[in-house]
């Protein structure tokens, strides 16, 4: 049989109904999301030396709500829960000089966890190609992350012909749905 709720039940009930109807209309009007576009200088290694992009104190193209991502250290903590489309590209110009030597241009994602007995997710995306053509590497992944979660990204680039370059980097960070 169903409950029929008894006396100050019913406004209760109800009353937390319509938060959750307000919240759900809140987050189709205001979706969480993020926007950086940033010239990273890297330093062209024979071997991959990642390091920290995103870090440079220059802030977001956009971010809603303002606060999540603290452009000093290159970190996005998730301020609530939900399932995310997390996209990040790095594009490195053909050489100056190019010499058709090839080259290698990576990413790595690190996603942390505030659950101890989940363990960090590490992803690995690279391209290679010649240095007289620019070379794109980019990637996305869909997943569900509670408040608290965190990431950055790190770059490297390993290759002969010279020693430093400047990179455009983007990161795009959208709040698809709730989980819950």
């Amino acid at each position: 049989p169903a409950i029929v709720p008894q006396g100050d039940d019913l406004p209760r009930m109800l009353q937390q109904e319509l938060y959750r109807i307000q919240q759900a209309l809140f987050d189709l009007d205001r979706p969480t999301s993020l926007t950086i576009i940033e010239e990273t200088g890297l330093a062209a290694d024979p071997a991959p030396t990642f390091v920290r992009i995103f870090d440079l104190g220059l802030g977001a193209v956009w971010e809603q709500p303002s606060g999540q991502f603290d452009s000093s250290t290159g970190v996005y903590v998730f301020g609530i829960e939900g399932l995310f489309n997390v996209y990040t590209s790095l594009v490195v110009p053909a050489a100056a000089t190019p010499q058709v030597k090839s080259y290698v241009a990576a990413l790595r994602v690190t996603f942390q966890f505030v659950d101890p007995g989940k363990p960090d997710i590490i992803t690995n995306l690279t391209q290679s190609g010649l240095d007289d053509n620019e070379l794109t590497v980019q990637g996305q992944i869909l997943y569900p992350f509670t408040q608290g979660d965190s990431f950055f990204v790190e770059a490297a680039i390993y290759r002969v012909t010279e020693a430093d370059v400047v990179c455009n980097a983007s990161l795009q960070v959208h709040r698809i749905s709730s989980i819950k």
